[in-house]
């Protein structure tokens, strides 16, 4: 089905999901184009705050260096430069860090580690 656009968790038949406007003050707005529509799990996005202001300046989802300014490290993500608020407010308002989209990662990876494990053993 695909994955979410903000947890990356990836999208079952079975999950709630929701359009959403990354930032909705460009909701109906000549601005609101394809670059603020997103398909997340809806878990996420009850619990992403309704207000981007207080996260301003953010660095956009669609921005094409975000790859170069977020890292994911030690189950964590967290901006490349130590001073890069933009970056670190995307995570923030986005939640990335919240203790349930951790726990879901080193889920993930567990079963990704295990599954390798077990094609390993079937090539020996």
């Amino acid at each position: 089905m695909g994955f979410c656009a903000y947890s990356e968790r990836y999208i079952k038949s079975t999950d709630a999901v929701d359009v959403e406007h990354f930032d909705a003050r460009l909701k109906s707005t000549e601005n609101d184009n394809y670059w603020n529509w997103y398909t997340v799990v809806h878990w996420i996005n009850q619990h992403k705050p309704r207000k981007i202001e207080p996260f301003e300046p953010i660095l956009k989802p669609y921005s094409a260096d975000l790859n170069q300014r977020i890292k994911y490290e030690n189950g964590q993500f967290i901006a490349v430069a130590p001073n890069d608020k933009e970056a670190e407010n995307l995570i923030k308002y986005l939640g990335w860090n919240r203790p349930e989209l951790y726990e879901d990662r080193r889920k993930h990876i567990e079963r990704i580690r295990f599954v390798q494990q077990v094609y390993k053993n079937n090539q020996d």
